[in-house]
C-alpha cells in the first residue's frame, strides 16, 4: 500500500506498525517486534 505523503499542516508521523503489511519472512502479530 502506498505511503501517504506527509501534511504541510504537522510534522512527518511514521505509519504505525498495525498499518504495516504483514512480513512474510517472520509471520508475527501485529505489534510484535522482529527478533
Amino acid at each position: 500500500m502506498p505511503i501517504p505523503i506527509p501534511r504541510p499542516d504537522h510534522d512527518p508521523i511514521p505509519i504505525p506498525v498495525p498499518f504495516l503489511p504483514p512480513d512474510r519472512s517472520q509471520m508475527r502479530p501485529y505489534g510484535a517486534k522482529p527478533a
